[in-house]
């Protein structure tokens, strides 16, 4: 779903319509679909196509983003460590391939320390779930402000929470 919805904004709402349209047609009435959040994509999902292919989103289309940048191309240009800490339930941004590209970038080089924190949602926000799947942001994530502060003095010691180094 983000490859399409990629591919819609780069293209100017021109290359993907058709697959973003299947998409909803085959998967929206999942319940977790509307779950779907999230930069563009979540707001793409939840559009008519026709809304996109006359009108756009405008509030998306004013921003001046250069959609094709790649984000490992730009960090490759960091020469600074790096301090990571993920969700590991992120919805909004799911912390897999992240961790997969910056542990790539790490055994190039790059000074680049990861912690995960499990049962924690977009936000660093641990959450309880209803059974529906829907989640209620409860209290920050054990430890997280912990490691923020650590890094920020030059010492990083942990443990940090329930938080794992990767």
């Amino acid at each position: 779903m983000t490859d399409i919805t990629a591919r819609l904004v780069r293209s100017g709402y021109k290359d993907g319509l058709d697959d973003l349209s299947g998409v909803q047609q085959r998967f929206g009435k999942e319940p977790w679909f509307a779950l779907v959040k999230g930069g563009y994509t979540g707001v793409f999902l939840a559009m008519p196509v026709e809304e996109l292919r006359k009108h756009g989103i405008p509030q998306f289309d004013k921003l001046g983003v250069d959609w094709s940048q790649d984000p490992v191309q730009a960090l490759r240009q960091v020469a600074v460590p790096q301090l990571w800490a993920l969700a590991e339930d992120d919805r909004q941004a799911p912390p897999a391939v992240t961790v997969e590209r910056l542990t790539a970038l790490r055994s190039q080089g790059q000074a680049i320390s990861i912690y995960l924190f499990p049962q924690a949602d977009h936000g660093m926000r641990s959450y309880d779930q209803a059974a529906d799947g829907t989640r209620k942001p409860t209290l920050i994530a054990p430890g997280y402000y912990d490691l923020m502060a650590d890094w920020a003095k030059g010492r990083v010691e942990g443990p940090y929470g329930r938080a794992s180094r990767k």
